[in-house]
């Protein structure tokens, strides 16, 4: 299953959308510059976007799942970059299906020659498209463990023609 994704510069997004939403939680203390990607993916939706320093990479989490009070995202990631890219996934388990199961959303660092990257799920693959320069935001339910605070991610990469360049397994936990 493709999951959507949409590609919008910064400055082009619509005051008072989703998108706006999650570029005013990180605050004042990081100015949003470039690219914005938003998922949308079979158990949850992510948007991720670069700062303008280039030092950071910030991100929000949603699934269709009950959240404390009214918040627009169950969830959110900030990494540092190093030298344009990200040394840990940024694990986050904050969000909910609606049957209650945890989402666990983390991001990966495509290769260079990387056109998709393909999650593992049971009974089906969700296929992210790799774009805007952006680390890949990337969701599952399987492998969530909420004890441990972490996650599992089956993982392969393709080409644009569909080969396949690599394929791993991602245990990521919580930073903190």
């Amino acid at each position: 299953m493709l999951t959507a994704s949409d590609i919008t510069e910064v400055d082009l997004v619509e005051p008072g959308s989703t998108a706006e939403t999650c570029l005013r939680r990180w605050g004042p203390e990081f100015t949003p510059a470039g690219r914005l990607v938003e998922r949308i993916g079979v158990s949850g939706e992510s948007i991720t976007f670069g700062e303008r320093s280039r030092r950071w990479v910030l991100g929000c989490n949603d699934s269709p799942g009950p959240r404390e009070g009214n918040r627009p995202w169950c969830g959110g990631a900030i990494g540092q970059l190093y030298s344009g890219r990200l040394r840990d996934p940024r694990v986050d388990i904050g969000c909910l299906t609606e049957d209650g199961k945890m989402v666990g959303f983390a991001w990966i660092e495509p290769g260079r020659r990387t056109r998709y990257l393909v999650v593992d799920q049971p009974g089906y693959a969700e296929v992210y498209v790799a774009a805007g320069g952006l680390p890949v935001r990337v969701a599952t339910t399987t492998g969530v463990e909420i004890e441990g605070s972490r996650a599992t991610f089956d993982i392969s990469e393709h080409d644009a023609e569909g080969r396949l360049l690599r394929k791993y397994r991602l245990e990521a936990a919580v930073a903190g």
